[in-house]
């Protein structure tokens, strides 16, 4: 238990997000972080509309003009659409919370640009560890990654520096490190940091699926052993995953029913949950019939939500 509560936090990074299940074994001893209360923001109205006629989003084909382009079902090379999003995160482990994350997201014509800042804290044996982070991802507006950041401040050695960028076509480089690197198709990738970077799926979905579901490669910084690509020094890790639409859920907050979009997110380790209303990302829920991982957006849910059906 101590050798993966301590690779859980040398791999926070990345493989939160890869390892549901895995983590949520690890950390049957976590301590809730101690930070500021995320600003409680409105419900939007629209969102507590009967099922029957929540209004629709606009379809791929709607969004692009001309002809469907490769990425996707009618998503242009450049998006239409200017979107910011701001957020607050809450991640608990079997009920009890131990990380908070706060975020910034915008998407448009100029590109997609993510950052993030937030603290986990764990429970090793009897002392309490806390990583604090902050993060940056920048895509193109096709959403090709193209440079990514982390500074982890950890104790007993954890602490990390990354910063990486992602050539056209394909090639990772990463700044103070010498070697061939890893190579990606900026296509078809992901690049996965904390909980924050769920935050694209929604919008990537649209631009790669077909028939509802989308495939990806993930590059995370951190990886398990054995994820870890052979001749990669410096640590990355790659997983294949795969996003499916299922349809509307509804969840329940404060006695009120809210109707919502829901993901399937599935790869090497299990099956997970996404739910977002209208693009927004809202929560994540992964793990098993024994331990849940659950992450929400406390700025819309202080107390988290219960998904009915």
């Amino acid at each position: 238990m101590v050798k993966r509560t301590a690779w859980i936090l040398a791999g926070t990074i990345g493989v939160l997000v890869t390892t549901a299940g895995g983590l949520v074994i690890a950390l049957k001893g976590f301590a809730p972080p101690q930070g500021a209360s995320a600003v409680v923001k409105a419900i939007p109205e629209t969102w507590t509309v009967p099922e029957a006629t929540t209004p629709q989003l606009p379809s791929p084909d709607d969004r692009a003009s001309g002809e469907a382009s490769t990425l996707g079902q009618g998503f242009p090379e450049t998006a239409p659409f200017s979107v910011h999003e701001s957020g607050s995160l809450t991640i608990t482990g079997d009920g009890r919370r131990f990380g908070e994350e706060t975020y910034e997201l915008s998407v448009g014509s100029d590109g997609t640009y993510l950052t993030s800042s937030g603290v986990f804290e764990l429970r090793v044996l009897v002392v309490s560890v806390r990583a604090s982070f902050t993060q940056s991802l920048t895509e193109d507006a096709a959403f090709r990654p193209t440079a990514y950041t982390l500074h982890l401040d950890a104790p007993l050695g954890f602490g990390r520096d990354v910063q990486e960028e992602i050539a056209a076509d394909g090639a990772v480089v990463t700044r103070g490190e010498d070697g061939a690197g890893t190579r990606i198709n900026p296509d078809h990738t992901l690049v996965l940091g904390t909980f924050s970077t769920y935050a694209l799926i929604p919008f990537v979905f649209e631009a790669r699926q077909r028939e509802g579901i989308a495939s990806f490669e993930v590059l995370t910084v951190f990886g398990p052993p054995g994820q870890r690509q052979p001749d990669d020094s410096a640590g990355r890790s790659s997983d294949e995953l795969t996003v499916e639409r299922l349809g509307d859920a509804t969840i329940l907050v404060d006695a009120r029913e809210l109707t919502v979009e829901r993901y399937r997110i599935r790869n090497g380790t299990g099956d997970s949950l996404l739910f977002a209303r209208d693009d927004e990302f809202l929560g994540f829920l992964g793990g098993d019939e024994s331990h849940t991982l659950f992450v929400y957006r406390s700025d819309y849910f202080p107390k988290g939500f219960q998904v009915l059906r």
